[in-house]
This record gives structure tokens, C-alpha cells and sequence, in this order.
């Protein structure tokens, strides 16, 4: 049980380094600046939580 448990942790936590590392780097050298920023009047995500 746990060598299934530490497999599945290892695939989840392996999947989201792939993401952040990989597939945002593909995004921010294939698309124009304009797209791949960030909006400037897009909301914060700490604004959208405080009251």
C-alpha cells in the first residue's frame, strides 16, 4: 500500500513539475509577448479572496 500511495505521489507531483517546466516554457517562447503575459486588468487571485 505504500509503494502504490508514494507511486501515485511521485506521478502527480512528476506531472506538475512537467507542466510548470515544459509546457509553460513552450507557451512563452511560442506565443507573442501580448498573449502569453499576463493581462494587467485580469483580477488578482489575493484580491478575488480578501473582502
Amino acid at each position: 500500500m505504500l509503494a502504490i500511495s508514494l507511486l501515485i505521489t511521485a506521478l502527480l507531483f512528476g506531472g506538475m513539475v512537467l507542466y510548470s517546466f515544459g509546457f509553460a516554457a513552450f507557451v512563452f517562447n511560442t506565443l507573442p509577448a501580448e498573449t502569453a503575459a499576463l493581462s494587467s486588468d485580469a483580477p488578482s487571485p489575493i484580491s478575488t479572496c480578501l473582502p
